[in-house]
């Protein structure tokens, strides 16, 4: 029997993260892609550990501290390139992008 944890996020389109025991469709990303992704320093534990309520208000502490949103460059592979407000150039790996956003 498969087991599947459902969340009901209106605006999001989860990524696949076998490890932390939430199993959805894999996820193409593409440049443009608007994504929400973990901040240096922080864990997806950190994320999973916010309520549902917090996870809505990404603009708001705690979501604030754990998260950023932000439209993707290019991939290349598991590497997903951005760009931030100082024209400074960042990568990530695919398993940092928490999911899709609109």
């Amino acid at each position: 029997m498969n087991s599947r944890k459902i969340l009901n996020f209106k605006d999001f389109e989860l990524v696949e993260n076998v490890r932390y025991g939430v199993k959805v469709d894999p996820v193409e990303f593409k440049s443009g892609d608007k994504v929400i992704y973990i901040l240096k320093g922080k864990s997806m534990d950190d994320w999973l550990d916010l309520s549902d309520d917090e996870r809505k208000k990404l603009e708001d502490k705690p979501a604030s501290d754990i998260v950023n949103v932000k439209k993707i460059d290019k991939v290349e592979g598991d590497k997903i390139f951005f760009t931030d407000k100082e024209g400074n150039k960042f990568t990530k790996n695919k398993n940092e992008i928490v999911s899709k956003t609109k």
